[in-house]
């Protein structure tokens, strides 16, 4: 779980870091009556040049260098020299329309630029810088829907090109989601029934985007109600609606989320001394996110708007008719400690209660692929650590280069040794995607006992890692041999240990029951002989292979021991003491002992034929 958190705050630092450094698309806001901000010294600097009076919602947009090239109200557009564009007039926005206009940038061409504009309506205008001597000019001018609501924002396709573009209809709960791409504005929407009925007092309120663009919010005016969603950034899918009330909230309005998107800021508006909150929803259950519910700021003078989050990752506050903008410097902290300040940044100009109405976010982090590696000892889990999240995600595992043909899941358990990889495709990329390999050692051990003969094993151990036997038959210092031979008897256990050569505390134990049986030499005794000195058969002689003789003792009839012979091949010639013994039958008892050094015992009857 550790080595999540660290790769999920790591996403958040490049995300953020390349967020405040390399989008500068929206690096100018102008808003309010002639107020503006210009960020792109790194700080924020207040601007007076606008041309623009509008108590809500405005749009800007800056090229890739941060360079001022469109602003609007909804109702009229004006170009970089503040210039109102030939035919920009009565585009459909109003002054008081929550969010008036957005500006997109169409994919692939720096001229041309599409702005949305929403009160009653929602209308595209498409703009060409080119036109009219470089002073820019409208190309077209279409109504996308009859009956709007005052809701309206956008945020960067996951395949960081194309971009989503989201209104709502009135008087029920469908999200309109429109898909720009480098061939214009896709003919149809996709359609989202989700979430609450939207009246026309609710449809007041601000819709975002989160800045990683899969969580999305909205305020509910006048329902005392925001409202949280999931967003699939590559097939535009709302889904898992969260409903968060309380009479605090009875103006929602204003709301943007945290860098980290731990935490959403609301405010209400149209309420004199109204407040800030913060609101902690890294848990979506609406219980927890309303008791984590904190005060933050609160204005006695006039009443909250819009907030928007900065490219310098700090969140800037509307105040009505003030000349200042309230700011929470360490928006990503929880509690008080995010640093709410009321006159945190001075304007030129007064401002309302709206502030300029952005593309969540530009220059979204490309697609990136790591493997993660959960282990627990020899239980080893796989994870394709894909982001941005996407729907349709099709992964397939690989065992080096060889296809792992059924591992075709976001996780994989891998049963051996091995160096990992995985492959992505997703709506989000153009191309495949391949991870680095993952270096997976799994401990592994087949031993065999291989018999080699009778009282004798070969034992090998099959070990992916280091090892150790373990057994009275095994010497110390042949404890890590890899194969070695072993003769005993009988039934013997042999213990084979492996262990991970980075966690001593983590290892695998196989027993091997050996049995070694018992390994009785081949003893040839005859039973009978002929002393007749015709040099064939002429005396009883026993014959050890695989062994060694210990004693021959011959008995006669009455028991009592007649002959008696040690050497390593007894024989008897029939005479005791040079005297013949007379034919008949005569008992032996033999004992001799084998190569592992057992001894065995042979009895029988012998018999004496001249």
């Amino acid at each position: 779980m550790f080595r999540y958190l660290i790769l999920f705050l790591s996403f958040l630092l490049i995300f953020q870091t390349a967020r405040a450094q390399e989008s500068k698309r929206a690096n100018i806001w102008y808003f309010g009556y002639e107020a503006g901000i210009d960020f792109n010294s790194g700080k924020p600097v207040a601007l007076n040049d606008s041309k623009m009076s509008q108590w809500e919602g405005t749009a800007s947009i800056c090229d890739e260098d941060g360079k001022l090239l469109l602003y609007t109200n909804g109702i009229q557009i004006w170009n970089n020299k503040h210039k109102v564009i030939e035919g920009a007039n009565d585009l459909g926005g109003n002054d008081s329309a929550t969010q008036s206009a957005i500006i997109i940038p169409k994919p692939g061409d720096p001229n041309i630029y599409y702005v949305f504009t929403t009160f009653t309506y929602l209308t595209c205008i498409i703009v060409d810088l080119r036109l009219n001597q470089g002073e820019g000019g409208i190309v077209s001018k279409n109504i996308l829907m009859e009956h709007s609501t005052e809701k309206l924002t956008a945020v960067q396709h996951c395949n960081g090109g194309d971009f989503w573009i989201l209104a709502h209809e009135p008087g029920n709960n469908i999200f309109r989601n429109y898909l720009l791409t480098k061939d214009g504005l896709a003919k149809s929407f996709i359609k989202n029934t989700v979430g609450s009925n939207y009246t026309n007092s609710s449809s007041l309120g601000y819709l975002k985007f989160s800045p990683s663009g899969t969580k999305l919010a909205s305020g509910l005016f006048s329902k005392g109600t925001f409202e949280l969603y999931d967003f699939d950034n590559s097939s535009g899918i709302i889904s898992n609606s969260v409903t968060i009330k309380h009479t605090d909230f009875l103006r929602a309005y204003g709301l943007e989320f945290s860098p980290d998107e731990n935490f959403l800021y609301v405010t209400e508006t149209l309420q004199t001394a109204s407040r800030i909150f913060q609101l902690d929803i890294s848990d979506k259950d609406p219980h927890e996110i309303i008791k984590s519910k904190i005060t933050i700021g609160q204005t006695m003078e006039s009443y909250f708007g819009a907030l928007k989050l900065g490219p310098d990752n700090k969140i800037y506050v509307a105040k009505n008719r003030m000349k200042s903008l309230g700011v929470i410097n360490n928006p990503n902290s929880k509690g008080l400690s995010c640093d709410y300040l009321s006159e945190g940044f001075e304007l030129k100009s007064v401002g309302g209660i709206g502030l300029p109405n952005f593309v969540s976010s530009f220059n979204l982090p490309k697609p990136s692929l790591a493997i993660i590696e959960e282990k627990n000892c020899n239980d080893v889990t796989l994870t394709a650590d894909f982001s941005p999240v996407s729907s349709n995600t099709l992964y397939q595992w690989y065992d080096g280069i060889s296809k792992i043909e059924t591992a075709i899941h976001k996780t994989y358990k891998p049963d051996r040794s091995g160096k990992y990889s995985v492959s992505v495709s997703s709506n989000c990329s153009n191309e495949k995607l391949t991870s680095p390999q993952e270096e997976v050692k799994i401990l592994k051990a087949d031993p065999k006992a291989i018999k080699v003969n009778c009282g004798f094993y070969k034992l090998v151990t099959n070990a992916s890692s280091d090892f150790q036997w373990t057994s009275e038959e095994i010497k110390e210092s042949d404890q890590n041999l890899d194969s070695l031979i072993i003769s005993s008897t009988g039934m013997k256990i042999f213990k084979l240990k492996v262990y991970d050569q980075d966690d001593p505390t983590c290892f695998i134990e196989k027993q091997l029951d050996v049995d070694f049986g018992v390994c009785d030499a081949r003893v040839f005794i005859p039973d009978i002989f002929t002393p007749n000195q015709d040099g064939k058969n002429d005396t009883f002689k026993i014959v050890v292979i695989g062994g060694t003789a210990v004693r021959l003792d011959i008995y006669n009839r009455w028991g009592s021991v007649i002959f008696t012979d040690s050497n390593r091949v007894p024989e008897w010639n029939g005479k005791i003491n040079n005297i013949e013994y007379p034919n008949g039958d005569y008992v032996y008892v033999f004992k001799y002992k084998t190569e592992m050094g057992e001894e065995f015992l042979r009895r029988g009857a012998v018999l004496l034929q001249r």
